[in-house]
This record gives structure tokens, C-alpha cells and sequence, in this order.
């Protein structure tokens, strides 16, 4: 089975024109490359070292009940959060590189003021949800949190889109240096408050917040945009075709992160602290895995024409999976004493209960290698169709193992889901590549040649063509 020619003749035709350019200064190129791709793995680094510190801290000083409550609403600000990114952060990419290229500054202004918009109404939502948490039982310590999550999310949002209006201009190395900066100033803070943090939810949100607003405008403040066109209406009809990008990214983002997050709805506040705790052994790994993915985006999307397209992507899907087994496996053996003595001995390390979780984190980077493949053929339906079939998954077989067995059905329901998921994977791929060869074999017939195109694997849609250009 030629499976390269397979995925080269499942490219949309509008794209058969993308070469990579190549000329004297191609080294050059490479180095610039490299520096920003470096930035950006830093930007990432820094800021999931930040996050990682402040669930750490967070996990070592609040009660469990405390700490099980702030995950809790902690899950729901990253489950309403993809339509922000999706309507808001990732389509300016798109478009203030391509159709706002020449007006950034006024583009961005205005994309501030959406932010805002938006930031509220999830606030708002933020707020609803804790309300009924509270009339089904959840207690008020969990609307607290909810409260403090809903003044935190439009500051910690700003600091996001700073962030990304880096990568707008091309400086990651800006957003990199803040990330270094929060770093150091939330873990000054948690240490400094420590004493306010055992079961004052909302101080830890205020805590967040602040320094992700401090941090968020500085780094705004100090982004040299400009306008080389004065400001028209245009820019007013780019932010119209947000919604349009949007729609269908903010669906498949949202039941893509479903079957992670949706047992810290089911869980006791205590049994969600130990559940966190637990996560946080894996979570390093997965936020490896989250920043490479966009590298390779951008790496397939560049080499997708070429006659060895087929080769890169399995030798990019061999080394994350044997680099993900490595340190999953260091993450089991180390993980648990190491986070045992973080903890206090607070939280419950079983080897029992970190291999199902270890064994995900592989899956995960295996599925991080398919999105990255799937977004630079522009594949939206295809990721949307995965993301569904996890989300049912984990509603239909997770949700009952959580209820049932709690911590133990939890990480194995997670496990199971994940193993749904890949296999929906797999079987994406075979499908495909049967089919696009098909189809090339009876054009070939018809018109008595080789093999001529065949759209078998790609699906070309607008809304994803931000995956290509950002």
C-alpha cells in the first residue's frame, strides 16, 4: 500500500502550491527558526512550570477539601475556556497575520475589546455554575471557589492573549521572559501568603489573578505594534469571521478536554483534591507533549507535499511514543515518592494508581502526534469526530466507574476512555488510507495513467486554515 501517495493525494488542491522556500539563506532561516521555536517551548515551559508550582503549593497547604473544591472550578475555567481561545486568541493568529497584517495595532485593539466581552460572560457562566452547585449539594466552600475563579479568569485570560499577541508580531521571546516573571512572582506570593491558603480559596484566585493582570499588561505594554494603513472597516468584518472560525473549533476543543476533566464533577471535594494530586505526577508530561504538538503543526504542514511525508510522520510518531514510555516510566518509579514527600504524605501514591495514568500519558502523545497530522491537512471534521467519541466515552463508561469505585474508577475510567479514543484513531486511519487508495486506483482505470488525485483523507474546511498559517 503506497500510503505516502495516500496522504499526498488527500491534500485540498488550493494547498498543492505550499513549498517550502529554500534558497542561500536557508541557514539563516534555520536559525531563526530555531530561536523561536526555542522561545516558544520556553514561553510554555515557564508558564506550566508556574502552574505546575501552584497546584503543588496549593496541594501542600489547603485542606484536601479546600484543594479538591479550587480543582473543581479550576476544571470548569479550562472547559469554558475553549470557546475564549476559539473564538477569541486562536483566530487572531489567523487573521492578524494574513488579511490585519498591515493594521495590528487597531486589529488588536479591538480584539482586546472582545477579550473583555468575553472574559465576562464566562465569568458570569463561572458564577451560574457554582450557583447550582451549591443548590445541589456541593456546599459553599464550592461556590467560594467558583467566585474566585470568576474574578481570576478575565485576568488570567488577558495574560493568555499577551501572550499570544506575541507570537502575532513574531517575538515568542517576549512572552517567554513573562513567563519567567510569573514564575518567579506567584511562587514569591504562595510562599509569602502561605499562611492564608488552608482553606481560603478565593485568596489563592486573587493571588492568581493579580499577578497574571500585572504580568499580562506589562507584556502588552511593552509589544511595539503599529498601524502601516489607517484603520478601516475591514478590520471590524475580521472580527466578524471569529464566530466563523470559531464555531466548530470551540465544540471539538470542548469535548476534547471533556474526558479529562469531567470526573471534578462527580468526585467528592476530597476525593477531587487527591485526584489532582495524583494528575499532577503525569501533568509535566502532558504539557510536554501540548508544546511539541504545536511544533509539529507547523513541521508536517511544511514537509505534507513531500515524497518522504510518510517516513516523517512515523518516525515522529516513534520517537514520541518512545520518548513518552521512557518517561512515563520515570514518572511511576520517581513520581510517587518523589510527590509522597511534596504532599506531606497527604495524598495516596499507589503504584496501583499511577501506572493507568502513566499508561495515558502515552496514548496522549500519540494522539498529540494524529491531531498534528490531521490539523495540517486541515482535517477539522476528522478531530471533531474523535473528540466526540471520547466525550461519550467518558459520559457513558467513566462517569459511572468515578461514581462507583471513586479514586480507582476515576484514573481507570480515564484510562479506558483513552483506550476508546485511540482505537477510534486507528481506525480513522485505516479507514482513510483504504479508501483514498481506492479512489486513486479507479481514477487511475478511467483514465488509462497513474494515479491522479483523490481528496480520501482531508476534508478542507475554512475554519481550520488557522492550524497552516499560525
Amino acid at each position: 500500500m503506497d500510503v505516502d501517495q495516500d496522504i499526498r493525494d488527500s491534500i485540498p488542491s488550493r494547498l498543492r502550491a505550499f513549498r517550502p522556500a529554500v534558497g542561500p539563506d536557508g541557514l539563516q532561516r534555520l536559525r531563526g527558526l530555531f530561536s523561536q521555536s526555542a522561545s516558544a517551548i520556553s514561553d510554555q515551559g515557564f508558564f506550566a512550570l508556574g502552574n505546575f508550582a501552584i497546584s503543588t503549593i496549593l496541594a501542600r497547604q489547603m485542606s484536601q477539601a479546600a484543594f479538591g473544591q479550587f480543582s473543581s472550578a479550576f476544571a470548569a475555567f479550562i472547559l469554558l475556556s475553549t470557546g475564549y481561545c476559539a473564538f477569541v486568541m486562536d483566530p487572531m493568529l489567523v487573521y492578524g497575520m494574513s488579511k490585519a497584517n498591515d493594521r495590528q495595532r487597531s486589529y488588536v485593539r479591538r480584539v482586546v475589546s472582545l477579550h473583555w466581552r468575553t472574559a465576562l460572560a464566562l465569568s458570569v457562566l463561572m458564577l451560574g455554575i457554582g450557583l447550582i452547585r451549591w443548590q445541589m449539594g456541593a456546599g459553599r466552600g464550592s461556590f467560594l471557589a467558583y467566585l474566585g475563579w470568576a474574578i481570576a479568569a478575565p485576568a488570567v485570560l488577558r495574560l493568555w492573549l499577551a501572550r499570544r499577541t506575541c507570537y502575532l508580531i513574531g517575538k515568542p521571546q517576549y512572552a517567554a521572559l513573562a513567563g519567567s516573571i510569573y514564575l518567579v512572582t506567584i511562587a514569591i506570593l504562595l510562599f509569602a501568603f502561605r499562611s492564608l491558603l488552608d482553606s481560603n480559596v478565593i485568596a489563592a484566585c486573587l493571588i492568581i489573578g493579580v499577578t497574571s493582570l500585572a504580568v499580562g499588561f506589562w507584556l502588552h505594554r511593552s509589544l511595539r505594534l503599529t498601524d502601516a494603513m489607517p484603520a478601516s472597516n475591514s478590520t471590524d468584518q475580521i472580527l466578524g469571521e471569529h464566530w466563523t472560525f470559531g464555531r466548530w473549533a470551540s465544540i471539538a476543543g470542548f469535548l476534547g478536554l471533556l474526558p479529562d476533566y469531567v470526573y471534578f464533577f462527580v468526585l467528592s471535594p476530597e476525593k477531587c483534591g487527591e485526584y489532582r494530586a495524583l494528575l499532577l505526577v503525569v501533568l509535566p508530561l502532558i504539557q510536554v507533549y501540548n508544546a511539541l504538538g504545536v511544533l509539529m503543526i507547523s513541521y508536517f504542514a511544511r514537509h505534507r507535499e513531500g515524497p518522504d511525508f510518510k517516513r516523517i510522520v512515523l518516525r515522529v510518531a516513534a520517537a514520541c511514543c518512545g520518548t513518552a514510555v521512557l518517561m512515563a516510566a520515570a514518572a511511576v518509579t520517581f513520581g510517587g515518592k518523589l510527590f509522597y514527600h511534596l504532599y506531606a504524605g497527604k495524598y495516596d501514591m499507589r503504584f496501583s494508581l499511577l501506572l493507568p495514568l502513566a499508561i495515558v500519558s502515552v496514548l496522549f502523545a500519540l494522539k498529540t502526534v494524529s491531531d498534528a497530522v490531521l490539523r495540517s491537512l486541515e482535517n477539522v471534521t476528522a478531530m471533531a469526530g474523535i473528540a466526540v467519541v471520547g466525550a461519550v466515552a467518558a459520559l457513558v463508561l467513566g462517569v459511572p466507574l468515578a461514581l462507583r469505585f471513586g479514586i480507582l474508577g476515576a484514573v481507570y475510567g480515564d484510562l479506558l476512555v483513552y483506550c476508546i479514543a485511540t482505537m477510534a484513531i486507528a481506525a480513522f486511519w485505516i479507514r482513510r488510507l483504504r479508501r483514498g487508495r481506492t479512489r486513486r486506483n479507479l481514477t487511475a482505470v478511467r483514465a488509462g495513467s497513474g494515479p491522479g488525485p483523490c481528496p480520501g483523507l482531508a476534508v478542507a474546511e475554512p475554519p481550520i486554515q488557522s492550524f497552516i498559517e499560525s
